[in-house]
C-alpha cells in the first residue's frame, strides 16, 4: 500500500492527533528560540532538557507512529497478496488438471476423422439398402395392413430375378457397412457412463472458469487463459449433454434397427423372400433418414476436434504456469 493511500485511508481522529501534535510541537519550537533570544533558559539545565523532549516527541511520535503503522500494514497486506496469489496458483493448476485429465478421457473415445469417415460410410450403405427396400415396402403396405400376406411380392414384377438381384445388393450393403458399424459400435460399450462423464467435466469447467476465476482476480492475478480456447470450452460446456450423445444415439436406435433388419434379410433370404420382407417391415424405412447418421456424427466429430484444439492451445500457451503474470 503506498503511503498516499494509508494517509487517505486513516480515521479522522488520528489526523487530527497528527496536526495537533505537529501544531503544539512548532509552538514549542517557537519558544524556544523566542526563549533563547531573551536568555530566558539561564542556567535552567533542566528545564531546557525537558523542554527540548518535548518539542522533540511533538514532532517524532506522529511521524513515527503514522511510518510505522504504515510499514507494518504495508508488510501484513504483501503477506496476504502472496498468500493470496499462492493459493489461487495451486487452486488454478489443480482444477486444470483434473479437466485436462477427464478431457483426454472424453476425447479418447473416438478419433474425429475415423469417427466422420465411418459415420459415412455407414450413411452411404444405408440410403442404398433404403433405395432397394423402399420400392418393396410401398408395393406391399396393403397387402401387410391387411394382413393378406399370401398377396405378397417382391417388385412390381414379382420376379424370382428380382428378388435375387436385390438380395445381392443387400448383402453387398451389410458386407460394405459391417467394418464401420463395428467400429462405430465402440463408443457405444461406454454409453451409460459418456454422459456422466460430460456432466461431471462441465461441472469442473463451471468451477474453474468462474471460482477459481474469480479468486484469481481478486487476488490480483489475470485469467490470462487464450482467449479463442476460453471461449470454445466455454461454448461447448454449456451444452448438458456430450457431443456424442445425438449421433451416438442415432446409430444405436434407428441405425442398429437398419444394420440388425439387414443382417435378417441376408439370413433369412434363404427361406424365402417373405421372411426377408418382413425384417424390411419391421425396419420401417418410410421415416429413416440415413444421412443424419452422418450430419449428426460430422456435428460431433467437429465438436471433438474443436475442443482438442483448444486443449492444446492451452497446452502452448503453457498455461496456468506457477507464476502467472500480472
Amino acid at each position: 500500500m503506498r503511503l498516499r493511500d494509508f494517509w487517505r485511508d486513516l480515521p479522522k481522529w488520528a489526523k487530527c492527533s497528527f496536526w495537533v501534535s505537529i501544531a503544539l510541537g512548532l509552538i514549542c519550537f517557537a519558544a524556544g528560540l523566542y526563549g533563547d533570544a531573551q536568555s530566558f533558559w539561564g542556567s535552567r539545565s533542566y528545564g531546557v532538557n525537558m523542554f527540548t523532549s518535548l518539542t522533540s516527541a511533538l514532532f517524532g511520535v506522529p511521524f513515527a507512529g503514522i511510518l510505522v503503522t504504515w510499514f507494518t500494514t504495508s508488510l501484513e497486506d504483501r503477506l496476504s497478496r502472496t498468500s493470496a496469489e499462492t493459493a489461487a496458483v495451486a487452486l488454478t493448476i489443480s482444477a486444470w488438471a483434473e479437466i485436462k485429465e477427464m478431457l483426454e478421457v472424453h476425447l479418447g473415445l473416438i478419433d474425429p476423422d475415423t469417427f466422420r469417415a465411418d459415420a459415412k460410410m455407414l450413411a452411404e450403405q444405408l440410403e442404398k439398402a433404403k433405395a432397394i427396400a423402399a420400392p418393396v415396402h410401398d408395393n406391399n403396405w396393403g397387402a401387410q395392413s391387411r394382413g393378406d400376406e399370401s398377396r405378397f411380392s417382391w417388385a412390381t414384377d414379382n420376379s424370382e430375378v428380382r428378388f435375387a438381384e436385390d438380395i445381392r445388393a443387400l448383402k453387398d450393403v451389410f458386407n460394405k457397412l459391417v467394418d464401420p458399424w463395428q467400429r462405430l459400435r465402440g463408443p457405444l460399450e461406454h454409453a451409460d457412463t459418456i454422459n456422466a462423464n460430460w456432466a461431471a467435466l462441465r461441472g469442473k469447467w463451471q468451477f474453474l472458469s468462474n471460482t477459481v476465476k474469480a479468486q484469481r482476480l481478486g487476488a490480483g492475478l489475470r485469467w490470462d487463459m487464450p482467449e479463442r480456447a476460453d471461449s470454445l470450452f466455454s461454448l461447448h460446456f454449456a451444452a448438458e449433454l456430450s457431443p456424442l450423445n445425438r449421433p451416438l444415439g442415432t446409430i444405436f436406435g434407428t441405425g442398429n434397427r437398419w444394420v440388425g433388419a439387414l443382417k435378417e434379410i441376408v439370413a433369412e433370404q434363404e427361406r424365402s423372400p417373405l421372411e426377408a420382407w418382413r425384417a424390411i417391415w419391421k425396419a420401417d424405412i418410410r421415416y429413416f433418414e440415413p444421412a443424419s447418421i452422418a450430419d449428426q456424427a460430422t456435428t460431433a466429430a467437429n465438436t471433438f476436434g474443436e475442443i482438442r484444439a483448444a486443449l492444446q492451445e492451452v497446452e502452448a500457451a503453457g498455461w496456468p504456469d506457477g507464476e502467472p503474470p500480472r
